[in-house]
């Protein structure tokens, strides 16, 4: 069965979750549009970098960084140190991209922590595959489509603080792993990984503290990996 007919047969409250998410990080990237706009980049700049970076978090730091002063090098190091994990995810998610070559060298390019979350939901292969391209081909509509709304309408959306849209993105990610969190060992890691996150945040570069707090989960991993273990029920 192909990807798309796996796409039209995913369950309806998968539907509509991958809906739920890509129109939020759409506001999200309006108001990404409007704020670097506010901040003087001219008008192509933040949609050629959500067109061909499509990394909010990223795409937030550098011009934050590149606005500030730090220069273009701080800019881009400060967005890539954002974008390390993917390199974790990617790796944890390899078995998806093995449709075709194709597939595989332009699929992880819209890898991201909201897409993994979906993935892991789905039993099999095929519907991770299907839930992946689903996602993705909206979720990059809705992020680039979205700057350009946000490019359009400049400084009246503004600051995304002022919405509270800077906090939309933690709790939909909260929302599709916290029942995993009923898995004692799920829970464990991810207990940690904050924790890792939250000690470091005032201590280390941005960016950083997000790259360290994912170490329980590679060790987690290759404690599976290494351990024989039975299903949780």
């Amino acid at each position: 069965m192909s990807i798309y007919r796996n796409i039209l047969s995913l369950e309806a409250s998968v539907k509509r979750g991958v809906v739920l998410v890509c129109l939020t990080d759409g506001l999200i990237g309006a108001s990404f549009g409007a704020v670097a706009i506010a901040n003087g980049l001219p008008w192509w700049v933040p949609i050629l970098l959500s067109s061909i970076v499509f990394a909010g978090g990223a795409q937030f730091a550098f011009v934050g960084v590149f606005m500030a002063g730090g220069g273009i090098w701080s800019a881009v190091l400060t967005a890539l140190a954002l974008n390390l994990r993917l390199f974790v995810y990617g790796a944890g998610m390899a078995e998806i991209f093995t449709v075709s070559r194709a597939w595989k060298y332009l699929a992880p390019f819209a890898l991201t922590d909201e897409s993994v979350a979906f993935i892991v939901g789905q039993k099999t292969l095929e519907m991770k595959r299907a839930v992946y391209a689903f996602f993705c081909w909206l979720m990059y509509f809705c992020w680039v489509g979205g700057t350009i709304v946000g490019v359009s309408a400049g400084a009246l959306i503004g600051d995304p603080n002022a919405y509270g849209l800077d906090a939309a993105g933690p709790m939909v990610l909260l929302a599709l792993v916290i029942s995993y969190l009923k898995r004692k060992d799920f829970a464990a890691v991810a207990i940690t990984g904050a924790a890792i996150a939250v000690i470091l945040e005032k201590h280390l570069p941005g960016g950083v503290p997000v790259l360290l707090s994912l170490l329980p989960v590679l060790v987690f991993a290759w404690y599976r990996r290494i351990t024989p273990t039975k299903e949780a029920a």
